[in-house]
């Protein structure tokens, strides 16, 4: 079992990319020995982690299709949860990039048939 990184809830935003997918892993893992508490504490760190200002850069490190599907499912799950909250936080031009950006990664999972992703980026695209 790997150790998280921390169960701190209330420190949510010094957490690089590579921190978030060590969380991601141990919470996810089949063989995870977390307590239920330790569980708890990591569900509430990615909880907050999708609403975060990291959010708006982590998830496109995670659409990667050479992450773990997991990896990438929380990246999508976070960005879609960003955006639908937090979308005014951006001004127009970084409104236009960030679907532009968006698109692009919709025709790449379109192409290898990712559904679970596809499903979830174009909900957000719409």
């Amino acid at each position: 079992m790997t150790t998280p990184i921390s169960t701190n809830t209330n420190v949510i935003t010094n957490y690089s990319a590579e921190d978030i997918e060590r969380i991601i892993n141990d919470f996810y893992s089949p063989t995870s020995q977390l307590s239920t508490e330790q569980r708890q504490k990591l569900n509430t760190i990615l909880e907050n982690l999708q609403y975060s200002k990291s959010a708006w850069d982590f998830p496109w490190k995670f659409l990667d299709i050479s992450k773990s599907s997991s990896i990438q499912f929380f990246g999508t799950v976070a960005l879609c949860n960003k955006i639908s909250k937090h979308l005014l936080e951006l001004d127009d031009n970084q409104i236009r990039e960030l679907f532009h950006q968006l698109i692009q990664r919709l025709i790449l999972y379109i192409s290898i048939n990712s559904k679970q992703i596809i499903t979830k980026l174009t909900i957000v695209v719409s």
